[in-house]
């Protein structure tokens, strides 16, 4: 599906609210964007100075030969540092590029990017001319909002930063005294937030009381991590960015939300070979102790997750307090 979606012409990759894939009938609303790169950020900016040589060279191979992986560019063996491995100058280079508007993704094989040239990606003749700056702030603070939920200005604006402040201001206004947008207040916080009148109802009821959620680290109900810790008291943190020795639940954690609270992460990886869903571990958060009803509710729910992935087995290795793990594995032993 996704292959048609590309080939068609469809989509379009870039770095929104994070990286994205984004369709192609919005691609004008993020001409800011891409026009105003580096976005006044001057590691960037120092990056693309180092680089300049290798972006230019990488321009003109892939103009010359066409679609490029990074893969097909010579380097120097990667360095590890600061929990990431450094890039090699070529891909820094189709980065930048990327970055600037100068290339596109083309399409993805095996997860890796294919740049081409963005005259070459794009349609013929499409119109690529810049909404005004009005239609642009009504279009993110509603994109906004709709991914959100509800949000302050400042999640508006940090979501997606393709105009100024002031611009998705009046276009908040303008949504308010048109009954697009309602204003919410929370009981015990003095913050001013927005939501979309259509969707009052909807977000009274996201998320069943009685339901088990396994999240997604890059869910937009989880994305904003001030939020989480404002809302719930909820510290969490994507680990796969830091070195394996300071990581303390896990590679890639998943979030998990039961009864309107988070109750604990799951680190788990799939081995497509063996069909086999591993938890590496299961932690717990401290204020929760996972009676029956929730380690049933876990169980059905992790058993739909493991079909998802076409996994017929579970294994669990750890689980956090240990002095839950027994009834845990009593419990998923009955799916396995």
């Amino acid at each position: 599906m996704m292959d048609d979606l590309w080939k068609d012409r469809l989509i379009f990759e870039y770095w929104a609210h994070g990286a994205s894939i984004i369709p192609l009938a919005d691609f004008n609303y993020y001409l800011p964007l891409i026009n105003n790169y580096p976005w006044g950020n001057k590691r960037l900016s120092a990056m693309e100075e180092k680089y300049k040589h290798t972006i230019q060279k990488v321009y003109e191979r892939i103009e010359k030969e066409g679609p490029l992986k990074s893969s097909d560019f010579k380097s120097d063996k990667g360095k590890r540092g600061d929990g990431w491995w450094e890039w090699k100058p070529a891909k820094t280079a189709l980065e930048i590029l990327y970055w600037k508007g100068k290339l596109m993704v083309d399409r993805r094989e095996k997860f890796q990017k294919v740049y081409d040239i963005t005259s070459r990606v794009l349609p013929e003749k499409m119109n690529l001319e810049v909404p005004p700056e009005k239609k642009i702030g009504n279009f993110f603070t509603e994109k906004a909002l709709s991914n959100l939920g509800i949000a302050e200005l400042p999640d508006i604006y940090n979501y997606i930063r393709a105009v100024p402040r002031e611009i998705l201001q009046d276009s908040i206004d303008q949504m308010l005294k048109r009954g697009k947008v309602v204003e919410l207040k929370i009981p015990g916080n003095t913050k001013t937030y927005f939501c979309l009148t259509e969707n009052i109802n909807e977000n009274t009821t996201i998320y069943s009381s009685a339901q088990l959620n396994i999240i997604n680290p890059f869910d937009n109900f989880v994305i904003n991590r001030n939020r989480l810790k404002t809302w719930f008291d909820f510290e969490y943190q994507l680990e796969c960015y830091l070195l394996e020795k300071k990581r303390k639940f896990g590679y890639f954690a998943l979030p998990l939300f039961y009864q309107n609270k988070f109750v604990g992460r799951m680190d788990c990886k799939v081995f497509r070979k063996k069909k086999t869903l591993m938890i590496r571990q299961l932690s717990f958060e401290k204020k929760c102790k996972p009676g029956h009803r929730f380690i049933n509710t876990f169980r059905h729910e992790l058993r739909n997750f493991a079909d998802f992935n076409n996994c017929k087995n579970i294994e669990i290795n750890s689980v956090k307090p240990v002095k839950y793990k027994k009834a845990i594995i009593t419990e998923i032993g009955r799916i396995l």
